[in-house]
């Protein structure tokens, strides 16, 4: 069993527990933001203390992988242990087909469970492009 231990100066003792005694909670506000065929999933960072950074893994699992691959999922190539908590799908989700998507933390040796979307993810269900009017000097419209 690993331990890790807590240095107490003022009184000069250490206190020492089994290595991460409680289990990570599991991800929150996993959501995928899809405006012009770029598809962002974002989540909020673990809500636990944790002794090194938080590593983030991001899995897709198109309809290929469910009914051919035995319900396989991959990593997001962009998005294997990385400390940001967003990803670029893009890539990722190339076809029109339905994907389930998610993602969990790493915290040492522990992991979070996996916190996917509500729903199945289709990229045709992507936004189209926000047009935004800016005004231009010396430039009428009739």
């Amino acid at each position: 069993m690993r331990w890790f231990c807590l240095p107490f100066l003022p009184l000069s003792f250490v206190l020492c527990l089994p290595h991460h005694p409680w289990p990570l909670p599991a991800l929150q506000d996993v959501s995928i933001d899809s405006v012009n065929m770029r598809h962002t999933l974002t989540w909020r960072p673990l809500d636990a203390f944790c002794w090194t950074a938080a590593l983030y893994t991001v899995q897709f699992q198109g309809e290929f992988e469910r009914t051919i691959l035995n319900d396989s999922w991959l990593d997001s190539p962009k998005c294997r242990r990385t400390p940001r908590t967003h990803c670029d799908l893009t890539p990722d989700l190339g076809s029109d087909s339905d994907y389930g998507v998610r993602v969990r933390a790493e915290c040492g040796q522990q992991v979070t469970p996996w916190t996917g979307l509500n729903a199945l993810f289709n990229r045709r269900e992507s936004e189209s492009p926000r047009w935004q009017g800016r005004a231009l000097a010396g430039l009428t419209m009739p």
